[in-house]
């Protein structure tokens, strides 16, 4: 594994958006995390440091991150700090990879489910509590798969835009 660094800034000078999305908790997941949030309300809330050590907390829920190139799309799936993918799609490896009617992509063989992990998804409704929705871990932004397939095939339209413009140019100095 290696830290992930967003020095690669490439795609900011082509005036391209990055998408930071996240990824739902698989059933083992979530039950996981659930567990371990029902044993930690059971004990005192200003422990909550010991709590996490003791108790051994779930690691975080993964990101996705796709950024548009005029090759395709690449991505970094990211757990914190930590890539534990990334690659490049090609345009139409990308628009195959996509089920916008469940908000999964596959990648790498693993489909993931792209949404923000809440209270409401975690744990069990008798469960919910509202002192563990914690607002500013929300994500802010789109998360729709449809939303951001539209903005990326825009994207590349734009960009065979600008090859035939290019290519006319070239023709009629």
């Amino acid at each position: 594994m290696e830290i992930y660094d967003n020095a690669d800034s490439s795609y900011k000078t082509a005036g391209a958006e990055t998408y930071h999305l996240p990824v739902l908790y698989t059933e083992d997941e979530r039950s996981s995390y659930a567990a371990w949030g029902i044993k930690k309300e059971k004990l005192l809330l200003p422990l909550d440091w010991l709590l996490d050590k003791i108790m051994h907390r779930p690691e975080e829920p993964k990101m996705l991150q796709v950024t548009p190139k005029e090759t395709g799309v690449s991505y970094f799936l990211l757990r914190g700090t930590t890539v534990l993918a990334q690659g490049m799609l090609t345009w139409d490896a990308w628009e195959a990879a996509l089920t916008v009617e469940t908000n999964e992509i596959l990648l790498e063989g693993q489909r993931l489910r792209i949404g923000s992990n809440t209270i409401a998804s975690i744990y069990p409704p008798e469960k919910q509590k509202p002192w563990m929705d914690h607002p500013a871990e929300q994500i802010t932004g789109t998360i729709s798969l449809a939303y951001i397939r539209e903005n990326m095939q825009g994207y590349r339209a734009s960009l065979e835009e600008q090859k035939r413009e290019a290519e006319w140019r070239r023709q009629n100095p």
